[in-house]
């Protein structure tokens, strides 16, 4: 009995002593972290060649003089003294480091893009299920923007250039689950092969700029209408 004690306390002394050495670090050496701090200007995180592009993308980030945080892409042909950026995601500090913020937006347009389906009534709170397709990913600030904020929707993103889901990914958050998908496609020939499997969307988001439209406009003119008014009637 003796031999069985000497051991039950051995072992809570371990305990106490390994529980005693984790409060130390907790408060002596975590807690002693300096904060995070914000420097105003721009830093290159990294740069992406695009073959199907025929461009090489840049990714930034911005501390501006009130200290928030901004992520975006510039384009070497298109971004002429950043004028033009692909897209623009909002940061903040979380446990003293960066992180991108879904929950909010940067861009008018995507703002009106989030929010103009639920105005017209093609999406509802009330209706779980509902699908939306995605044409062009970006930084992925409509589609991640709907699935953290709106996690009943079925989203489908298609984008062209696998380097814009590589940049997605590493700089902008950009995760594939059960709810969100990326699909590497042209987008015109995912919606022909849609349209012919009988595949229906509640919502059809296109954000596909052509490579050389430094007003962001979307590729409209590279589909014919008549293709355009038969996905609408299927």
């Amino acid at each position: 009995m003796k031999i069985v004690a000497v051991r039950y306390r051995n072992v809570f002394l371990f305990s106490a002593v390994v529980f005693l050495l984790f409060l130390a670090y907790e408060f002596l050496i975590a807690g002693a972290e300096e904060p995070l701090e914000l420097v105003q200007g721009v830093k290159d995180l990294g740069t992406f060649c695009s073959k199907v592009a025929e461009d090489c993308y840049f990714v930034k980030q911005e501390v501006k003089r009130d200290k928030s945080v901004l992520r975006y892409i510039e384009s070497e042909k298109y971004s002429r003294d950043g004028m033009f950026k692909m897209t623009i995601v909002p940061l903040e500090v979380e446990s003293n480091k960066v992180v991108i913020n879904r929950k909010s937006l940067s861009s008018q347009y995507i703002s009106v893009m989030a929010t103009f389906p639920y105005a017209i009534g093609a999406l509802r709170f009330d209706a779980p299920g509902q699908k939306v397709l995605s044409i062009g990913l970006g930084g992925g600030s409509l589609d991640m923007f709907l699935r953290i904020t709106r996690p009943e929707l079925d989203i489908t993103v298609v984008e062209l250039d696998p380097t814009i889901l590589e940049m997605a990914t590493r700089w902008f958050g950009v995760v594939e689950d059960e709810k969100r998908r990326t699909i590497v496609a042209d987008g015109n020939d995912f919606l022909e092969k849609a349209a012919l499997k009988g595949d229906t969307f509640d919502v059809i988001a296109l954000d596909a700029c052509n490579s050389g439209a430094s007003t962001g406009v979307p590729r409209l003119h590279s589909t014919p209408r008549k293709r355009w008014r038969t996905r609408r009637k299927r």
